[in-house]
């Protein structure tokens, strides 16, 4: 067995591509997959993993995966591990991408693609920074027309 965490943030202010479920008092339950900006836990403690057994040297040597004992006798480590890591990178993580500002500067730092374009375009409008807005929005629109997908 093998665990893994997805960490998501989803910005209620840029049109879903899909549609968002909704919980019974109305809130939006966006899965992970649909978040805005997504972050992979990794391992707290990486020489805690037992990796012996697992045939696939890539699978063995990934830092993002909490590895299970058939017989479950390390799964509270890996729990415990994983909430380690929860707290020391994940929370920190959140905050910062709740964090407009924050989450606006790590876009522009990502490759040019549409995602980034579009994610730029919607948060620097939120952000009320006209000129990066303009020029994210241009950008967003070139990619989209060469890769054939729509710009809302």
């Amino acid at each position: 067995m093998s665990l893994t965490a997805w960490l998501s943030v989803y910005y209620t202010f840029i049109p879903s591509q899909t549609e968002i479920k909704t919980d019974k008092d109305g809130l939006l339950v966006p899965p992970e997959y649909c978040g805005h900006m997504r972050y992979a836990l990794k391992n707290h403690n990486y020489h805690l993993q037992i990796r012996s057994r697992i045939d696939n040297p890539a699978e063995a040597k990934r830092d993002d995966i909490w590895w299970i004992e058939p017989n479950g006798s390390n799964v509270e480590l890996m729990i415990n591990d994983l909430t380690k890591s929860l707290k020391t990178v994940g929370l920190p993580w959140f905050q910062d991408m709740t964090n407009l500002e924050n989450a606006f500067f790590q876009i522009k730092k990502d490759r040019n693609c549409y995602v980034k374009f579009r994610l730029a375009t919607y948060l620097s409008k939120e952000l009320g920074e006209e000129q990066e807005f303009i020029k994210f929005k241009k950008l967003f629109e070139e990619e989209a027309k060469r890769i054939n997908q729509p710009v809302e």
